[in-house]
């Protein structure tokens, strides 16, 4: 395959051209029941990106999933409550595959109580400084928090860990010379990352 960065290497969105993904349109939030814990709630949607549940624990969300499919994983609770309204406008605009970098006031919905300070620095700046159709390399993100690209593979690790890949788009940080993994998985072809980022017009430039 041809280089992955030469189209995005200085953070610019990358260029028309490409069709979206043939992956799901938006579709109306599932609401799940309680799941045994207190304030536990867990909603299912469907966006450009496929399936994604996202559970909230106590007034934070605990984490976001990408699910394969979505049929025996909704539970439809008539009289379940709305969403509070924060939650509801994540959900539209993760649903719109709005670009959320400006949206600052969406970190405080995070449940980061016990994530090191090192993980935090790189999950905010892959979440303020990467919108649709734009990527970086890994080493790339190290110079954006004032480290040394030799923390390449310290960024990676925690980009692996990520448990909110939507709102902090981890699938838009790519090797120097490759698609670099995705969800703990590293893919022929890119796989699953490939196609969310074909999906939001980015271009390699082989494209």
């Amino acid at each position: 395959m041809g280089s992955l960065v030469g189209t995005a290497a200085d953070c610019e969105p990358a260029g028309g051209g490409v069709e979206s993904a043939s992956l799901l349109a938006p579709a109306v939030i599932q609401d799940s029941a309680s799941e045994g814990s207190a304030g536990r709630r867990s909603c299912t949607f469907a966006c450009s990106h496929g399936w994604a549940r996202m559970v909230i624990d106590r007034g934070r969300i605990h984490v976001i999933q990408l699910l394969d499919d979505a049929d025996s994983r909704i539970s439809h609770v008539p009289h379940a409550e709305p969403l509070p309204q924060p939650f509801r406008e994540l959900m539209d605009l993760l649903m719109a595959g709005a670009d959320l970098r400006q949206r600052t006031d969406l970190w405080q919905l995070l449940d980061l109580e016990q994530v090191s300070p090192f993980r935090r620095a790189v999950w905010w700046t892959t979440f303020t400084q990467l919108g649709p159709g734009m990527v970086m390399t890994y080493a790339h993100i190290a110079q954006c928090m004032g480290r040394k690209p030799g923390l390449a593979r310290a960024i990676g690790q925690a980009l692996r860990h990520n448990p909110f890949p939507l709102l902090i788009p981890c699938h838009r940080v790519i090797a120097a010379h490759g698609w670099g993994g995705f969800m703990g998985q590293v893919a022929k072809n890119g796989g699953r990352k490939a196609a969310i980022l074909a999906g939001e017009g980015y271009v390699t430039s082989s494209g």
